[in-house]
């Protein structure tokens, strides 16, 4: 089958702008997902969860109380989603990345060709049961995405703006801005997305100094 919904096609540098310029046209929620290659893989994953109703993924996310999600997560593997605490680090990196979804993860330079996929969603937080993603590995179930989206939206302004197949960006309109909250936060991301600890800041503590005013939260399973 070929992907469900209406994609554009624009040079790397221009993504950015073309992503703010039909996020404001009203036709959906445009998400970056990458060059061809992660189109095809998001494609494919779409289908092969073709037994999942999309309404029926929205019905089940609106039921999920996110704070019981964060207790089970944990207490469904309490040694690998243990959360030891650690110093504050002295220098804190991450909090002014913009996304990256639009690049070369190995070089930096911008894609030959980026895909935007335009998502008819409602509502954005919705939009990973729209694409029916996750659900292997330690990467969530698509409901289990749009609950948290949900959640994180309404008391963080995020918004969810670029999907590959094992990266998700977000657009944060208003950022957690001391420390106590930015560590709340740093604990649930590491509940709902543990490789950006595991193999990526290594504490908690370094998690939470990125996301202090950050305007882009970023998300990877291996």
């Amino acid at each position: 089958m070929t992907f469900p919904y209406q994609v554009l096609q624009v040079p790397g540098e221009a993504a950015l702008a073309k992503l703010t310029e039909l996020g404001s046209a009203n036709a959906g929620f445009p998400i970056i997902v990458g060059d061809d290659e992660k189109l095809q893989r998001l494609e494919e994953s779409f289908a092969a969860n073709a037994d999942q109703d999309i309404e029926q993924l929205i019905a089940t996310a609106s039921a999920i109380d996110p704070a019981n999600w964060f207790i089970e997560r944990q207490a469904s593997d309490p040694e690998y989603y243990d959360i030891d605490e650690d110093d504050w680090p002295e220098e804190v990196s991450g909090s002014g990345h913009g996304l990256t979804s639009h690049r070369d993860i190995l070089t930096g330079k911008h894609l030959a060709v980026v895909n935007i996929a335009m998502i008819p969603a409602p509502e954005a937080w919705m939009v990973p049961c729209y694409l029916r993603i996750g659900g292997w590995n330690e990467c969530p179930n698509p409901e289990e995405h749009a609950a948290l989206f949900r959640y994180w939206g309404e008391k963080y302004g995020a918004v969810v703006a670029c999907v590959s197949d094992d990266v998700i960006e977000m657009t944060v309109a208003r950022p957690p801005s001391t420390r106590e909250a930015a560590l709340e936060l740093a604990k649930e991301q590491f509940l709902y997305c543990s490789d950006i600890v595991h193999q990526g800041t290594e504490t908690v503590e370094a998690l939470a100094a990125g996301l202090l005013g950050a305007r882009v939260w970023f998300f990877w399973w291996d």
